[in-house]
């Protein structure tokens, strides 16, 4: 006790009496006065205003959200709708007419022989540039290249279709006839309908106004009398190679085309 007390002294000795009039010690207590009315009314309205704009933030962000997910659900019903819309508008074509008749054998005045494929759209829209590849099963037959829609474009912006077709209207039938290269001869023919064994066959592809492609390939026996039709027994995907842009030449120099799609947007 007597060294703190001689410490306290020898503290007090070594101030200056002017500064410790100059910086009077200050008690070391907190204030437990209640804050005054001003200072009270500042607090109360600093904590409704941030209440005010969290509860401003939340809902905002809940606007947000309602907003988002009424918009993804209103582009999903547009997208269903149009997609409802495409599939009862565009055009189907199979094999087969109206009565469902595949194929018939005609015969000339002249004694040859014919045979005549139909299709038919039972859609309501038209198929676009309608092309057939077709061949039979007789043998010996070289095939030949076969035709596909194609569309290729120049580095110009100038736009070549290949193998335009007719059009094929809704509801409506066509016809196409075997080559005559793949064609019974007279004689072939009276042995075809005594029990030989003769198919036909082919691919058909279109476009739609929505730019949508399509390839279909089939396969169809003959039937002799009684039955004297063709039936179609097969229904194989249709192989399609790949395009092989041609070369162009403009104005005098070669340029190298480049492949787009095989089918056009018409329909929006």
């Amino acid at each position: 006790m007597k060294d703190d007390q001689h410490r306290e002294i020898a503290s007090d000795r070594g101030v200056d009496p002017a500064a410790r009039a100059a910086f009077p010690e200050q008690p070391h207590t907190l204030s437990s006065a209640p804050p005054s009315g001003e200072d009270r009314e500042d607090y109360d309205l600093a904590r409704k205003t941030h209440r005010i704009h969290i509860i401003t933030a939340l809902l905002i962000l809940a606007y947000t959200t309602i907003t988002a997910v009424q918009a993804f659900l209103l582009w999903a019903t547009y997208r269903e709708t149009r997609r409802a819309f495409v599939a009862s508008e565009e055009p189907y074509v199979s094999l087969g007419n109206r009565n469902g008749r595949v194929a018939e054998f005609r015969r000339s005045a002249d004694g040859s022989i014919a045979i005549v494929i139909y299709f038919f759209n039972a859609g309501r829209t038209p198929a676009l540039n309608f092309v057939t590849n077709l061949w039979s099963s007789l043998p010996g037959i070289t095939h030949e290249h076969e035709r596909h829609i194609e569309r290729f474009r120049d580095p110009n912006g100038g736009v070549i279709q290949n193998m335009p077709g007719p059009v094929m209207a809704g509801e409506a039938s066509h016809r196409a006839y075997l080559p005559p290269r793949w064609t019974p001869k007279p004689e072939d023919f009276k042995a075809i309908q005594t029990g030989k064994q003769f198919s036909i066959g082919g691919t058909f592809e279109y476009c739609d106004q929505f730019g949508n492609y399509r390839c279909e390939g089939f396969w169809a026996r003959y039937r002799p009398p009684p039955i004297n039709d063709f039936v179609q027994f097969a229904a194989p995907p249709c192989w399609l190679p790949p395009s092989t842009p041609p070369v162009a030449k403009v104005i005098g120099q070669k340029v190298q085309m480049i492949a787009i799609p095989r089918c056009e947007r018409i329909s929006k």
